[in-house]
């Protein structure tokens, strides 16, 4: 049993408007390992990912081969704003979600 469609709803900023609140930080482009790095039960996960690193509000070099870890309330608890264009991404249902500005992650990489 779980959820087969997931709707987040968008906020009123832009992506672009978003990154710049970042200040600095890690604009999350892709992840892998969905199929081993999640815990349906507890709700963590621990991915990899692929992005741009965020300095001074804008976006800088590409990054790759890293990892992102939390727990799925711990993520929604910490989204600070939505950006207003939402998209639909396929991930074994159906998740329709905008940009995030995510306070708080914990990333590994080099």
């Amino acid at each position: 049993m779980g959820a087969t469609n997931l709707l987040v709803e968008p906020g009123a900023d832009t992506t672009a408007e978003l990154i710049r609140e970042a200040g600095d930080g890690l604009y999350v482009m892709g992840v892998s390992g969905l199929h081993s790095g999640v815990n349906a039960i507890s709700g963590s996960f621990s991915v990899g990912a692929t992005g741009r690193l965020i300095r001074g509000g804008e976006l800088a070099e590409p990054a790759r081969e890293m990892t992102i870890a939390s727990d799925l309330v711990s993520m929604l608890m910490a989204v600070e704003r939505a950006s207003a264009e939402a998209r639909w991404v396929p991930f074994g249902g159906s998740v329709k979600a905008p940009a995030l500005l995510v306070r708080e992650m914990t990333i590994a990489g080099s």
